[in-house]
């Protein structure tokens, strides 16, 4: 999770899971109140009880639905074609295979690397992701090589370079004071530098 205040509640890393019990449990609620459509629902689980904890349905794709295509389900797409009524004769029981299988998961990173080793909390979930960076199977969602331009390329590293910066003033782990200097110097240079050139979304 994000440890800057403008970002806490958002997630830095995603691979997917499979939950069927809970997914199940999920769609049978979605049936039972007649709801049709996208939706993303916010789970949280507690390490006491060991249950999974809903704690909002939205009506709309998730903010970091990127994770998904990765791992073979591409939202916008599977829209598209129910629109054109390309599902009309696909049995349900299909329709919930599309999940990639747990050794071909490819995990999501809104950070680098580094800063999610850094800064997540030890946990298992925490070992899955590390495994999978050694394996080099994760991705970001705002570097593609298809579309990789000065502009995407100054944008890449000003993310990086903030991230942190930002994960060193609100992040559980502290350096000492001469690293902090120069990590506060060369953040103060690349804010600078991102200034000069056409803006640019970070959203993905």
């Amino acid at each position: 999770m994000d440890h800057t205040p403008w970002g806490i509640g958002n997630h830095d890393a995603i691979f997917p899971v499979q939950e069927s019990e809970l997914t199940d449990k999920i769609c049978q609620f979605l049936e039972d109140i007649d709801y049709t459509g996208i939706a993303n629902i916010v789970f949280r689980y507690d390490q006491k009880t060991q249950q999974f904890l809903a704690l909002e349905l939205n009506a709309r794709l998730e903010r970091c639905s990127y994770w998904s295509a990765l791992n073979g389900v591409n939202w916008v797409e599977l829209m598209l074609k129910d629109a054109d009524d390309e599902f009309a004769n696909v049995p349900d029981d299909e329709m919930t295979k599309v999940m990639t299988q747990p050794d071909q998961i490819t995990l999501w990173l809104q950070v680098s690397p580094r800063v999610f080793k850094r800064y997540a909390p030890d946990s298992p979930a925490k070992n899955v992701a590390v495994n999978l960076i050694r394996q080099r199977r994760w991705r970001y969602g705002f570097k593609d090589k298809r579309d990789w331009n000065p502009q995407r390329a100054r944008m890449y590293h000003f993310i990086h370079v903030s991230n942190r910066y930002h994960y060193e003033t609100w992040g559980n782990v502290k350096v000492n004071p001469v690293v902090r200097f120069f990590q506060l110097t060369r953040w103060a240079i690349v804010r600078t530098i991102n200034k000069i050139g056409p803006k640019y979304s970070l959203m993905n």
